[in-house]
């Protein structure tokens, strides 16, 4: 069975209110369409539906460890809602919670992975100043898995930006080197960009919130594919 780290922004879990029923169903199917054609998705949820930072309401250091929290609780809801419709789902977190949580190793997470278990994990890498991206690249490293599938609201990489620019041209491969080299934003923290760099961890930037888009970014056939190599 394929791995493939599925990095998800907290706010595909919001409708009406910061976690909604409308939202877990549709993450929940986009996850099947993964494991009905033998890919095994190893999931990092955002927080951003419930909490974002507040500049001048906390310090950084605590506005991120609110984040971490924000993660853990969609985390509990994200796999409680998987398990209650069939499909075999594990949270670990980075953050030692004994009563609610199962703390993350690789030996614990590869063995969920042997039996074909869903993962979630949650508390980003438990330390602030660093994303939840930095999360899905230090998993992907850390479990040998050799593609983060990045869903976000955004349909790829572009040149410049596709809101304020109408002839923004979008990319559809591009290399780490290139992304260097041309000074090119992209949808990925630089720490996260470096570590995924660093492992020759491929990337693909899509928009999430399109049925069925989730199989169709594993294969390549939409989004922006960011590879390690020429």
């Amino acid at each position: 069975m394929k791995k493939v780290i599925l990095k998800i922004s907290g706010e595909a879990l919001k409708k009406d209110v910061p976690i909604s029923s409308q939202g877990l169903s549709f993450i929940e199917r986009e996850i099947r369409s993964l494991i009905d054609n033998n890919i095994l998705p190893l999931i990092v949820l955002g927080g951003g539906n419930i909490y974002r930072g507040r500049k001048n309401l906390f310090t950084r250091v605590k506005g991120d460890q609110l984040g971490m929290l924000a993660t853990i609780m969609n985390g509990i809801a994200l796999t409680d809602y998987l398990n209650k419709n069939n499909i075999k789902t594990k949270f670990l977190t980075s953050i030692e919670m004994n009563r609610i949580a199962t703390l993350f190793s690789t030996d614990t997470a590869n063995e969920y992975i042997s039996k074909k278990y869903v993962i979630v994990f949650g508390g980003g890498t438990a330390n602030p100043f660093f994303s939840t991206d930095s999360l899905a690249a230090l998993r992907a490293s850390e479990l040998n898995v050799n593609l983060i599938l990045k869903g976000s609201t955004v349909d790829g990489i572009y040149d410049k930006d596709p809101k304020k620019h109408k002839n923004a041209k979008q990319y559809n491969k591009l290399t780490f080197q290139e992304i260097l080299k041309k000074d090119i934003g992209v949808i990925f923290d630089h720490a996260a960009f470096h570590l995924a760099q660093e492992s020759k961890t491929e990337l693909v930037v899509y928009d999430f919130f399109k049925k069925g888009n989730t199989l169709k970014a594993f294969n390549k056939k939409i989004g922006t594919y960011v590879k390690w190599g020429k």
